[in-house]
């Protein structure tokens, strides 16, 4: 995978930070999803995931 953009942003309804990574990747979303307690383990924050119109393109939201 790579990282073709990060954003940063103060969620309105919590306060909380949060980072948003665009990432590229040939990894399905499925692998992505069924890994996300790894990932959450990772960055030691909780983590979503959002798929884009583009199959390669995942939008990868991470606490900060």
């Amino acid at each position: 995978p790579k990282i073709l953009k990060v954003q940063k942003f103060k969620n309105k309804k919590n306060g909380k930070r949060m980072k948003i990574l665009i990432i590229k990747s040939m990894i399905p979303f499925n692998t992505w999803k069924n890994n996300k307690e790894l990932l959450e383990n990772a960055f030691n924050s909780k983590v979503s995931f959002r798929q884009t119109g583009q199959k390669q393109i995942i939008k990868l939201f991470v606490g900060v």
